[in-house]
């Protein structure tokens, strides 16, 4: 029966209880889908190593071949995610419509004086919809965006600690940007700062950034190339977010 002063937590477990193959599914997929998209770098990485030395034909064919074959698993398992994922949110926001509409119906007479078909409809099946269509992409988008950075963040302080801690830090800026709604002192200043910089077109840095970068011995380096990327595409992003 409904209950309607259960916890979050225990509400949301009495649902997916009766649904555990397929919350394990969706764990599985789930994990596969953020490896198989942090794998496919790996092997892009080795293939263009090996052919800037000069490897061999018949050594580039097999990591091509394993790439798209990664890479086609990578969609397979995108889409069994998004469809486990829609399929578990409708099983179990079904049992709650049923749970809602006998809850409903034991109702006293006055509440249905009071609040016509229309609207109980529209709160039985409309709102337990958005809640499916929420928990499907909650699940696909956020958790998997987050795993996925988390997965990035991870491999770059094993290629190099210089790049993974400047991405950590930009990383973390967001999220605290984020969690504080994009509000901190000075905002406008520094918007209307980003804004103007913005009116000057971007190949006027191109010939300051080589120089700067060659003094520092950083041209033609990857973290040098991050460096450009990170200060190019993160204030843009972080602006956006505001």
């Amino acid at each position: 029966a409904f209950v309607p002063d259960k916890t979050v937590r225990d509400f949301v477990a009495a649902y997916l209880r009766p649904h555990r193959p397929r919350l394990v599914l969706l764990a599985v997929l789930f994990l596969a889908g953020v490896g198989l998209q942090l794998a496919n770098p790996l092997l892009a990485k080795s293939f263009i190593d090996q052919a800037s030395t000069g490897a061999p034909f018949d050594r580039l064919v097999p990591i091509a071949a394993v790439f798209l074959a990664v890479a086609l698993a990578t969609q397979v398992a995108t889409v069994a995610e998004v469809y486990v994922a829609e399929d578990l949110g409708w099983r179990t926001t079904n049992a709650l419509r049923v749970d809602l509409t006998a809850h409903v119906l034991a109702l006293d007479d006055g509440f249905h004086a009071d609040h016509g078909a229309g609207e109980l409809l529209e709160r039985i099946d409309g709102d337990v919809g958005a809640i499916a269509g929420f928990f499907a992409r909650f699940v696909v988008h956020v958790l998997g965006s987050g795993l996925f950075l988390l997965g990035v963040l991870a491999l770059l302080w094993r290629e190099d600690w210089r790049i993974g801690g400047v991405l950590t830090v930009c990383a973390v800026a967001s999220l605290v940007y984020l969690v504080r709604g994009g509000g901190f002192v000075g905002r406008r200043q520094v918007h209307f700062l980003f804004l103007a910089v913005y009116l000057f077109p971007s190949i006027l840095l191109a010939i300051p950034l080589f120089v700067l970068f060659t003094r520092l011995g950083l041209r033609g380096s990857l973290f040098g190339l991050t460096i450009v990327y990170i200060a190019q595409t993160v204030p843009v992003s972080i602006y956006m977010l505001r």
